[in-house]
């Protein structure tokens, strides 16, 4: 299930953590992703999405977000301005599987909204496609 809002501060992790720790007290197996996390620090902090998101669940990895990148604007302009290599779809698609593969429930929080660019030619509903998820 992806977790997805009209833009970043609109309550997208609350109401992931909050349904996590819910499953999590139903006894699932929940796993709690934040694929890209922008604007953070060098070192993951307490504060960050991806880190509130692994703690809502017990989980032991991933413990932060995916990928992270410091620049506080969507994830493609992110990562051109940090001079790293383009998300790549099937690269994506691929490590959610991995992370994911023992679980019941996998939430996936995006970075931004529903058409937030991940990368200048696939966005956020393309990437709930892929996965066959439903999208709250």
């Amino acid at each position: 299930m992806f977790v997805t809002g009209t833009d970043s501060g609109v309550g997208k992790t609350w109401v992931g953590c909050a349904i996590a720790r819910a499953l999590v007290q139903r006894n699932h197996r929940v796993m709690a992703i934040k694929v890209v996390e922008t604007g953070t620090d060098l070192n993951p902090s307490a504060g960050e999405d991806g880190v509130q998101l692994a703690a809502a669940t017990g989980q032991r990895a991933p413990l932060q977000a995916l990928y992270r990148f410091r620049a506080p604007v969507t994830p493609a302009v992110a990562a051109e301005l940090e001079g790293a290599d383009k998300l790549d779809f099937d690269t994506v698609v691929s490590e959610i599987e991995r992370v994911a593969r023992d679980t019941e429930i996998t939430l996936v929080e995006t970075a931004g909204g529903l058409l937030a660019p991940l990368a200048w030619d696939w966005n956020v509903v393309d990437l709930a496609e892929a996965l066959g998820a439903s999208v709250l």
